[in-house]
């Protein structure tokens, strides 16, 4: 039978059927013992045999049914014949024997199918999780519902609707997994999380193309890496795996589970590493070829995946390591690292790479698996307290990491810097995906945090020329290339000003060097200096402005340091002065009390007041010290900032001041 009479036949059975269980839920929520008078009839074994021979309720058989039963049952054999079960690895042994579905022996095995089978109608799935307040209806239905997973990545590759079918698909799994002992039980009893994991792979094999991120022969071997254009990625069809899986992994045991089963968890890592280097950007050609006509662009499947996929591998999983004096917690977090390093060196190895990138030119937004490694090592560094040389056996990983990383920074800063200006390119809004605030902490700082780390434990000699050679600024550091005269033409702008070609790229590289030397997001900063960051950065991106300095540099004494000349302070220069940088955010709070007295009220209390707000209150960016001369000085020049609220109440009249 063809796909489109599936599904038109499928179409008329649903919507015969939703009104027969729209009556059936109205009955159960009218009568109890109607309710349970269903609930007994679906998980009764002996009422489904008896269904199966014809055989009425007092034993005698029904001539009249016999016909109507064979052929349905016939229906019923060819739905399940072309609904398989997900194939499993020849490698993986099931020692449970409960993987897959081996006959039903109820009503509400035989239900649980038809629902997979027809993408979920509402009216059934309703009626079923109607009853869950039952506790041994609940535990009958999950287990029905596990031994039929994985039938559910054939029936979402098939589906007509995905974007409706897979919120009800969810809806129905979400409700039997959030119960910790119940899921529990079923990890245990069934191999529930071996075939989510493989549901997973099954899925994106099918989008899967080849790709030579280093021009790697194909006859010697290739890559083969997820397409962000397929059908499976734009439609997301992976998402109620993985949402199963964020929403299994939130229960502490079931986290463990993954954590300690070697072979589980190199699958899990196996699939993350497909989705590396995605997309693939040549800085060469300045073109693109997507036309998305008002649809989301390509690259969006890509950032959602990868997000997706890192948020389940690493929040759900370190959510339950925090104790750096628990044994367990130590030996889990070195599993993690050292499963994040063999699969980085398995995917380096893969693409022929011990060094030398002989594409440079070719790059990729999308390294997970370097991110991966890079945030466990963050975890494991900051919050349970691990030195590096414990995790990592060999420092040679990070020299190898080092390249790809190096090329996305490059690329940002070129695009930042005004290079990539086509519109047909859409490298710019990759580039803003890849910074802003709500990706910048997995993506942007896990790239430096690996540049970092490389910069602390390799020769600082090659680190800085292989930073200087990927930047191509040897050539321009040469005396004989230095130009006679100043009238070499302006390629970039930054800020106000026009850079030809040799000083803008030094100002890209040196911008490039005081981003690892100053961001520190997960290289010994505290959380409240990485969250003051977070926010602040993105939203003012200091980086690129030449007079600014940015928030975060070390050099920088911060707004809310006691030994900081105050803003109103005689002495000092004005806020509003070019040559200081307010190191506030137009985002944040003013820096004045509401309750307190406006700055030039002659009568007001002293800043250094008891009553006032402590100036190092970390909601607000205090300027202001307690040694400091009253706001009132009529010598000062008002400390108004263009870009902030003035500091007066407004619901008071201000006092003007008498020259």
């Amino acid at each position: 039978m063809c796909s489109s009479d599936t599904t038109s036949s499928g179409s008329v059975a649903v919507g015969g059927a939703d009104s027969l269980f729209s009556y059936c839920q109205a009955l159960c929520e009218k009568n109890l013992r109607v309710e349970e008078i269903f609930r007994g009839v679906l998980c009764s074994t002996q009422a489904y045999d008896n269904f199966r021979e014809g055989l009425l309720p007092d034993g005698e058989r029904s001539s009249s049914s016999s016909t109507h039963i064979k052929q349905s049952w016939q229906w019923y054999e060819d739905a399940v014949e072309a609904l398989p079960d997900t194939a499993m690895p020849s490698d993986y042994q099931d020692a449970s024997g409960s993987v897959g579905v081996r006959g039903h022996t109820t009503f509400l095995g035989e239900l649980v199918f038809w629902m997979i089978n027809y993408e979920f109608p509402e009216k059934l799935s309703c009626f079923l999780l109607s009853m869950r307040p039952d506790t041994a209806f609940e535990d009958a239905f999950t287990r029905s519902f596990v031994t039929h997973y994985g039938k559910m990545s054939q029936m979402l590759n098939r589906c007509s609707d995905f974007r409706t079918t897979s919120p009800r698909a969810v809806h129905v799994s979400v409700q039997l997994f959030s119960d910790q002992k119940l899921a529990i039980r079923m990890v245990k009893e069934y191999p529930l999380l071996d075939v989510l994991v493989i549901c997973l792979q099954r899925v994106v094999e099918q989008a899967l193309i080849e790709v030579t991120p280093h021009g790697v022969d194909a006859s010697v071997g290739v890559v083969r890496v997820v397409d962000i254009r397929h059908r499976i990625m734009t439609k997301q069809c992976f998402w109620p795996f993985l949402s199963d899986l964020n929403n299994l992994l939130g229960h502490r045991p079931i986290a463990h589970m993954l954590i300690t089963n070697d072979w589980l968890r190199n699958q899990f890592f196996s699939f993350i590493a497909s989705c590396q280097y995605m997309n693939p950007l040549d800085r060469r050609v300045q073109s693109y070829d997507g036309e998305h006509g008002g649809e989301e662009p390509p690259y969006v499947a890509g950032v959602s995946c990868e997000l997706e996929v890192l948020s389940v591998g690493v929040w759900n999983l370190l959510s339950h390591l925090h104790d750096p004096n628990d044994e367990q917690c130590i030996s889990h977090m070195m599993s993690l690292v050292d499963s994040a390093r063999k699969v980085l060196l398995d995917w380096l190895d893969k693409i022929r790479f011990s060094g030398v990138d002989t594409m440079p030119e070719l790059m990729s937004f999308h390294l997970p698996v370097h991110r991966l490694l890079a945030l466990y090592l963050s975890h494991a560094t900051r919050v349970l307290k691990m030195p590096i040389s414990r995790l990592l056996p060999s420092f040679e990983v990070l020299s190898l990491a080092l390249a790809h990383p190096l090329k996305t920074q490059l690329l940002y800063h070129e695009t930042m810097s005004g290079l990539h200006k086509n519109p047909l390119f859409d490298v710019q809004s990759q580039v803003n995906t890849y910074s802003m605030m709500t990706m910048g902490h997995v993506h942007f700082c896990a790239d430096l945090y690996l540049l970092q780390l490389a910069a602390s434990h390799l020769r600082p000699q090659a680190v800085v020329l292989q930073n200087m050679h990927r930047f191509s600024i040897l050539p321009h550091l040469e005396l004989a290339n230095i130009p006679c005269d100043s009238s070499s033409p302006a390629v970039g702008q930054v800020g106000s000003f026009h850079l030809s070609k040799e000083n803008l790229r030094m100002y890209i590289f040196l911008v490039h060097m005081c981003f690892i030397a100053a961001i520190r997001t997960h290289y010994g900063q505290s959380s409240c200096v990485v969250f003051l960051c977070s926010v602040v950065y993105p939203a003012m991106t200091p980086c690129h402005e030449p007079a600014m300095t940015p928030c975060h540099e070390p050099a920088m004494t911060p707004c809310h340091e006691p030994a900081m000349t105050p803003c109103h302070e005689p002495a000092m220069t004005p806020c509003h002065e070019p040559a200081m940088t307010p190191c506030h955010n137009p985002a944040m709070t003013p820096c004045h009390n509401p309750a307190m007295t406006p700055c030039h009220e002659p009568a007001m209390t002293p800043c250094h007041e008891p009553a006032m707000t402590p100036c190092h209150n970390p909601a607000m960016t205090p300027c202001h010290n307690p040694a400091m001369t009253p706001c009132h000085n009529p010598a000062m020049t008002p400390c108004h900032n263009p870009a902030m609220t003035p500091c007066h109440n407004p619901a008071m009249t201000p006092r003007q001041i008498e020259t």
